[in-house]
């Protein structure tokens, strides 16, 4: 008899806000592990999406989350959500409690330590990035109920290793996409396609791009065009930024796109210009892909994986004007440099078939 594991996660697809981030990762773990273990995935609220490769199930869809959503209201979403989530425990509660259990998300990993003890708690997100004192107190929970705590990215492990009153730690890192197939650049091109992706959120950092791009002299951002694919609350506040500062002819807000895979050989190199991320999975996939990689050296991820000079330009976080001079300065190098061959020896690392030995380590 097969080993069983439950994942919970937050959501994994709704209409509106489209894939998740840990849906992609999950979409492509699970049906691996399913040739070892008894897999279920059970998700707090949205919807099934149409062919998604995994079941999931999902324990209510009256109540969903938005980012723009204000603290009251964040409140009662995570009381109400906490409900459901607590019945469906006890509903199930014998079959769960004899499963290994991996929490993707904050707000399982607050209610299933207190509940269960031994878990993995596995998310794509920098602890102490956002709730600095729920992170310190869902991690002393876990502490006390001998949680395991798995991050994607060694600077995040080192922080947390040696911190006390935190769980075991254990280093895992994420994987790109096994789909993406690698594509060479051409360099003798008339103008350089910068590519970026993410939720339109400030965290992500998109205004402080745009005031970069901005700094570019004209003579030298008409070789340029930047494409954003996403969507998000910040959308109007960027549609009047790209106007407000004449950055219509180069820059574009191409929307929520299901699927990038099929973008990023379209593409010359991307930019991550976020405040902070987690394991940012979108710029491994555009290294996979055979693209250089600008990125902020934000907490935490960037650092972990792109090296200057090698597979792109690591720039001080948040740094606007360093933003603007590495781009320029990328432009020369792109064509100088085998950004191609690097970006593949940096990217082949983080592969599924190499984290699935990690998984099994650990389970």
């Amino acid at each position: 008899m097969k080993r069983q594991l439950v994942f919970f996660a937050s959501s994994l697809y709704s209409v509106e806000r489209g894939r998740g981030g840990i849906a992609a990762l999950l979409y492509q773990l699970v049906p691996e592990l399913a040739h070892k273990y008894d897999v279920k995935v059970v998700v707090l609220f949205g919807e099934k999406e149409p062919g998604a490769p995994i079941e999931a199930t999902v324990i209510q869809n009256k109540y969903s989350h938005q980012s723009d959503f204000s603290l009251i209201q964040k409140i009662n979403f995570w009381v109400m959500t906490s409900f459901f989530l607590v019945r469906y425990i006890f509903n199930n509660f014998d079959n769960i409690k004899r499963a290994k259990i991996i929490s993707t998300s904050p707000g399982p990993s607050f209610i299933l330590p207190v509940l269960f003890k031994n878990i993995i708690i596995w998310e794509n997100v920098s602890f102490f990035a956002k709730r600095k004192f729920l992170d310190h107190l869902r991690l002393f929970v876990c502490y006390i109920r001998k949680s395991l705590l798995i991050v994607p990215t060694k600077q995040e492990y080192e922080s947390l290793r040696n911190r006390p009153l935190t769980p075991t730690v254990k280093y895992l890192p994420d994987w790109s996409d096994p789909s993406i197939k690698a594509k060479p650049r051409l360099k003798n091109i008339n103008k350089i396609k910068f590519m970026s992706a993410g939720m339109l959120a400030h965290r992500k950092g998109f205004d402080l791009l745009l005031k970069a791009i901005k700094l570019i002299p004209d003579s030298t951002r008409k070789n340029f065009d930047f494409t954003i694919f996403g969507d998000g609350g910040q959308r109007g506040e960027l549609e009047h930024m790209i106007s407000s500062l004449g950055l219509d002819s180069c820059v574009t807000l191409a929307g929520f796109a299901s699927d990038l895979t099929p973008h990023y050989n379209s593409f010359d190199a991307f930019i991550l210009s976020s405040r902070y991320e987690g394991f940012p999975l979108v710029m491994v996939n555009a290294l996979a892909s055979g693209m250089p990689v600008i990125a902020f050296d934000c907490e935490t991820g960037p650092r972990d994986i792109v090296v200057s000079g090698f597979n792109g330009v690591l720039v001080g976080n948040g740094d606007v004007e360093k933003m603007s001079e590495a781009i320029i300065s990328f432009s020369s190098s792109f064509r100088d440099m085998d950004y191609y061959k690097n970006c593949i020896t940096s990217s082949s690392k983080y592969s599924l078939v190499n984290s699935l030995v990690y998984w099994d380590e650990v389970l």
